[in-house]
Order: C-alpha cells, then structure tokens, then sequence
C-alpha cells in the first residue's frame, strides 16, 4: 500500500513536471524516475511495508547519486539535484496532506 502511495505521488509529480517545465527539468525528472523507482523498490525488499519514509528514500537514493556524479556533467548533476529536492518537497507535501484527508475520515 505505502509503496503504491510513492508511486502514485511520483507520477503527479512527473505529469506536473512535463505540464509545467522545460525540457532540462523533464530530462531531470525522467532520469530520477528510474533511480526513485529501483530505490522504492530496494526499500521494500529490504523493509517490505514498515519503512516507507522519506527518509528511508533519501537514503537508498544515495547510490543514484554516486552513479549520477561519474555518468553526468557538472551542469546536470546540479539540475538533478534541484530535481529531486523538488520532489522530495512535493513528496513531503503529498504525504502531509493525505495524512490530513485520511484523520478526517
């Protein structure tokens, strides 16, 4: 369930993303699609349920990060980076606020 959660939340970021931004922020938003997506996915082989957080994401997208810094520029791996701060904050968001819909159910 909180795995389908993430996922949910990470493709209305993408739509958002492809709506809305120019073609540096989609070429940002597609490489971190993947690299979240294999990070989710380690999470819940290594945690099943019970450690879905941020945190947890921020931590296994580490290793992304590692591979990013020898297969891009310099210039794309700041963009990268705006990136996934931007949907870590839109994912922050997202969680808050189906936290309020659901404690008021």
């Amino acid at each position: 369930m909180l795995l389908e959660k993430y996922e949910t939340i990470l493709d209305a970021w993408l739509a958002n993303i492809m709506a809305q931004e120019n073609d540096d922020w989609v070429f940002a938003a597609g490489y971190l699609q993947g690299h979240i997506a294999v990070a989710l996915a380690g999470i819940e082989a290594e945690y099943g349920q019970a450690d879905f957080t941020p945190a947890a994401l921020s931590t296994n997208m580490q290793a992304a990060f590692a591979i990013a810094a020898t297969e891009l520029s310099a210039s794309d791996r700041v963009l990268i980076q705006q990136a996934w701060h931007h949907f870590m904050d839109f994912l922050t968001l997202q969680l808050a606020s189906n936290a309020t819909t659901e404690a008021t159910i």
